[in-house]
């Protein structure tokens, strides 16, 4: 027999709980405080259960015949109507969550690494991967990214060098160690297998040309029209033989313009970020001595900036806030004379080319030539030589070295105007 309205309306609490049956396991329950609730009795796997529609009169008679309805014809599909109500509230729950992305990650492991790196380290860290990464994964869910997406986008990025493909993805990997580790990854999809399958990074991505070659790219330098401050900062690289994460990281603080020297601080090159990672006893600070010729290429980058004080020497093209791009020397040389140099010279092979003059020339010890370059002296007694005296020595050498390569037609001041 089935319930009216009016009997539904009428219903008065008692002392125990009782039901009004509508029929097809519908009934109401009646509460002893009163309150009134829709329930359906149905069975399932051999499993008798009960699920709830609501209180009366917020859920009608007829609404709660209505899902009952609903209810009976999922369970003649086969399905149990309160799984399928509870998949619903969960994926409804799901969708509202915020999820966690790739960056959302990325950033909370940057802000794990400014407690044991440096400052501009970091921000070197992000921008590359903001650079290379964020494009591609950056509001995408930390969990879905799959190990062939990351391959083919480390594929991607050899076309801006191998040694920046394994990086990037190297750094892909730090970031999903940090998810596993926090419960947001079952497992890293970055393996030992992704490096492999990228191509190999080997010495020959630090191509270097002879001093025969020297005049005809330094020709061709002269004549390349690229972004003034990139053009500055590849002539005092191959001034000085500095990294170009050094030249990259020079700020103004750090030049004495009188005493014609750079002094970068520990935490401001290869080897003070590696020992600061390592929680090793801090190295001293590296010093660059500059010669007429890198001291004229200053002044020429800071007539066009105008950057004084903390602000970068070789700003990127787009802020001069900003830091210059870890790509910004390779693509120049990639572009001179319309790819001529492409493969046969590089930013780090600007450090070979150094090198191997002052190797030939038999002028300077190899203490100076590894200090110059900011190698590691292992032997004791090399490495508590008189570094005043080096000092002195690396001088001489870089005036040698600038007076050679403006010989073969670098120094050749040019005017430019900010683009």
């Amino acid at each position: 027999m089935k319930l009216g309205d009016k009997e539904v309306k009428a219903a008065k609490p008692r002392e125990k709980a009782y039901k009004l049956a509508d029929g097809g396991g519908l009934y109401l329950e009646v509460l002893p405080t009163g309150s009134k609730s829709w329930r359906m009795k149905y069975r399932t796997g051999g499993i008798e259960k009960r699920m709830t529609f609501g209180l009366y009169p917020v859920v009608t008679l007829k609404d709660a015949r209505d899902r009952a309805h609903e209810a009976r014809k999922l369970l003649n599909n086969g399905a149990d109507p309160m799984q399928v109500k509870k998949d619903a509230i969960a994926a409804i729950k799901a969708a509202a969550a915020p999820i966690d992305t790739f960056e959302t990650v990325m950033d909370e492991l940057l802000t794990a690494k400014r407690m044991r790196a440096s400052e501009k380290h970091v921000d070197d860290y992000r921008r590359s991967i903001e650079i290379h990464v964020l494009p591609t994964f950056g509001k995408r869910d930390i969990t879905s990214i799959s190990a062939i997406e990351i391959i083919a986008l480390g594929k991607k990025t050899e076309d801006a060098g191998r040694y920046q493909a394994h990086r990037i993805v190297q750094r892909i990997g730090e970031v999903m160690d940090f998810a596993v580790a926090t419960g947001r990854r079952e497992q890293n999809p970055v393996t030992k297998m992704t490096h492999t399958i990228i191509a190999p990074h080997t010495p020959e991505n630090f191509p270097a040309i002879s001093m025969e070659e020297l005049p005809a790219f330094l020709r061709d330098l002269s004549r390349y029209r690229g972004f003034p401050i990139t053009i500055l900062m590849l002539r005092f690289m191959m001034l000085t033989a500095c990294r170009t994460g050094e030249a990259r990281d020079l700020i103004w603080d750090w030049v004495d313009m009188k005493d014609a020297l750079i002094t970068i601080p520990a935490t401001g090159h290869k080897s003070g970020r590696k020992a600061i990672n390592q929680r090793k006893k801090e190295p001293k600070p590296h010093l660059i001595p500059l010669s007429t010729q890198a001291l004229e290429v200053l002044e020429e980058a800071r007539e066009l900036t105008g950057n004084t004080g903390e602000q970068y020497i070789f700003p990127t093209y787009k802020n001069h806030a900003g830091k210059a791009s870890e790509n910004a020397i390779s693509n120049a040389i990639a572009n001179i004379a319309g790819g001529k140099w492409r493969g046969r010279q590089s930013g780090h092979g600007l450090r070979r080319l150094a090198r191997t003059a002052w190797g030939e020339s038999e002028l300077f010890s190899f203490e100076s030539m590894e200090t110059q370059l900011a190698h590691k002296l292992n032997d004791k007694t090399v490495a508590a030589y008189d570094h005043a005296q080096l000092l002195q020595t690396r001088r001489l050498m870089l005036q040698w070295w600038a007076d050679q390569v403006s010989e073969a037609g670098l120094h050749k001041k040019q005017k430019h105007d900010i683009i």
